[in-house]
């Protein structure tokens, strides 16, 4: 409760001013400084009946320093001015401590113009009898399709983010999304599952995914045993996300260093097919994961 006293006394944006303050104080060359507070609802449903509605305010301050090449990161939840000023305190200490990188480049400097599209947050409604509506379409649309059953989460975030550095950058975003995931079983054996994420309510459609789970849960009944042998696979777009996923991260240069990606050893070499492409924009406003900063 103490933290969210000063929080109401002492604006987030002069939180992130604190924070870039005492830092360069205690020797810092490079600070960045993000503050977010928002509310998360969340409904849990099986059996087809909501049997979970929870709801948690979420407050977080992120800390990165940097004395030339020498950088850490920090994380606190607790927004108060002295959990603010240990954590400073901490983060000089553990840079310090760490490995110097192999070179130093400082923040950009601004400051910088965001485009105000991307700085709103997409209409999104929270209100508690819209989420539990929400839930009942998508099991609805699963029973319809025939399934015996179904389950899963629905979540609503709504925050605001303060992000301020060194380089006299200084940006205030709003977002707002929502996301159900529901799995539907036809049989005990028979599953389908499916989602729908949205930033905005006229991108969300509960009903649509759960009408998509219920139908893979029906085709997955009374399944034949196959053939070994090469076969031509049409990959949903659930099963398709996850293996891009991987390869992408696979693909980075921080996996390769550390040894954790299957491509290591194919340095120089594609990768990719030449007729894929995949387009990961976060300046596209109202979009999920949408942003404008990089945090």
């Amino acid at each position: 409760m103490r933290s969210l006293e000063i929080l109401r006394r002492m604006d987030p944006g002069k939180l992130t001013r604190f924070i870039v303050s005492n830092a360069l104080k205690l020797g810092a060359t490079d600070v960045v400084a993000e503050i977010y507070v928002g509310r998360e609802r969340r409904i849990k449903f099986a059996n087809n009946e909501v049997v979970v509605s929870e709801e948690r305010d979420e407050r977080t301050a992120e800390i990165f320093v940097a004395i030339r090449e020498k950088r850490a990161s920090i994380s606190i939840d607790d927004l108060s001015i002295q959990s603010i000023r240990e954590a400073v305190k901490q983060a000089i200490s553990l840079a310090k401590m760490s490995e110097p990188a192999e070179t130093y480049a400082e923040l950009p400097r601004g400051p910088f113009k965001y485009d105000k599209d991307l700085l709103r947050a997409g209409k999104v409604s929270g209100d508690p009898e819209k989420l539990t509506d929400h839930v009942e379409a998508a099991v609805n649309a699963a029973l319809a399709e025939g399934a015996e059953r179904a389950a899963g989460t629905l979540i609503y975030s709504s925050g605001k983010t303060w992000l301020r550095t060194s380089g006299r950058a200084y940006g205030v975003a709003n977002e707002a999304t929502i996301e159900i995931s529901v799995r539907a079983l036809a049989s005990e054996d028979a599953a389908g599952h499916f989602v729908s994420i949205a930033a905005d309510d006229r991108d969300f459609d509960p009903e649509g995914a759960g009408k998509r789970a219920g139908e893979i849960a029906k085709m997955a009944l009374n399944p034949v045993e196959g053939e070994p042998g090469e076969y031509e696979t049409l990959l949903g777009p659930m099963i398709f996300a996850h293996l891009a996923e991987h390869v992408g991260d696979s693909s980075s240069a921080f996996y390769v260093d550390a040894g954790l990606s299957f491509l290591k050893d194919k340095l120089g070499q594609e990768v990719s097919s030449k007729i894929f492409s995949l387009v990961d924009d976060p300046t596209i406003p109202k979009t999920y994961g949408s942003a404008p900063f990089d945090d």
